[in-house]
């Protein structure tokens, strides 16, 4: 959407996507990238693989499974797609952004001194083209449901 406000303020996020995406082979089924606060995230199982190496996180933890899936009964999401709710790039960045904020919490530290809660960041949603470039996009149907709720403002959102 070329008049979304977070496409006219021209945030960087698209040139860090396309930085990511010219240093980084993408798996071909990985049509979805996500992105906020500088957290990358990827659709499909290789989203899964991309927090583990990158960010030492366990996506498959009970503690990220269980506060995701928390959300989802809260909003009362119902599955819209073919796949599984917790297989999208949103979610995938959610849990990663949820997961990094609670890490310094256990740790005993602030957790605002290092990654800050989902609810207060601008995310972006981009689909990946044949020429491995990110195009603006909207969160899938599945995701709409819970994302501008979770997120301060999404793109391409209605």
């Amino acid at each position: 959407m070329a008049n979304h406000k977070l496409t006219i303020l021209r945030h960087p996020a698209y040139k860090k996507i396309q930085t990511y995406l010219d240093h980084k082979e993408v798996d071909s089924p990985t049509r979805r990238i996500a992105y906020a606060d500088g957290v990358v995230a990827i659709s499909g199982r290789a989203g899964v693989r991309l927090a583990a190496e990158q960010y030492g996180l366990d996506l498959g933890s009970e503690g990220i499974v269980e506060r995701f899936l928390g959300i989802m009964r809260a909003y009362g999401v119902s599955k819209q797609e073919v796949w599984d709710l917790d297989a999208c790039a949103e979610a995938h960045l959610w849990m990663t952004l949820t997961g990094l904020h609670s890490r310094y919490v256990e740790e005993r530290q602030a957790p605002r001194h290092r990654h800050r809660h989902p609810r207060h960041l601008d995310a972006w949603a981009f689909e990946i083209d044949g020429k491995n470039r990110p195009k603006e996009d909207s969160p899938c149907r599945n995701c709409r449901q819970w994302v501008r709720k979770e997120f301060q403002t999404v793109n391409g959102t209605d």
